[in-house]
């Protein structure tokens, strides 16, 4: 098992992926999910309480990472997926 992890301000993100799987792939990935998570569940701003919206970042994950596999993911899908969250 590898884990590729990304710290933000305070808080740590991590991708566990299985032995065969892209860990440069992952990196990216989690680079880019990261802000989104950020922005989406309000983390930034005073009172932020993640365990109250967990279908908020549930719908983020299942767009970034459907069915758990990680996706290529380009700007043009990215500023598309924004646009509709």
């Amino acid at each position: 098992v590898t884990v590729a992890w990304l710290s933000v301000l305070a808080l740590a993100f991590a991708l566990v992926c299985d032995p065969g799987e892209n860990r440069s792939l992952a990196e990216i990935t989690l680079r880019r999910l990261a802000p989104r998570l950020l922005t989406s569940l309000r983390l930034l701003g005073p009172g932020a309480d993640v365990l109250l919206r967990p279908e908020t970042a549930d719908v983020l994950l299942d767009h970034l990472l459907p069915h758990g596999q990680m996706l290529f993911l380009n700007e043009r899908f990215l500023q598309a997926m924004d646009r509709e969250m």
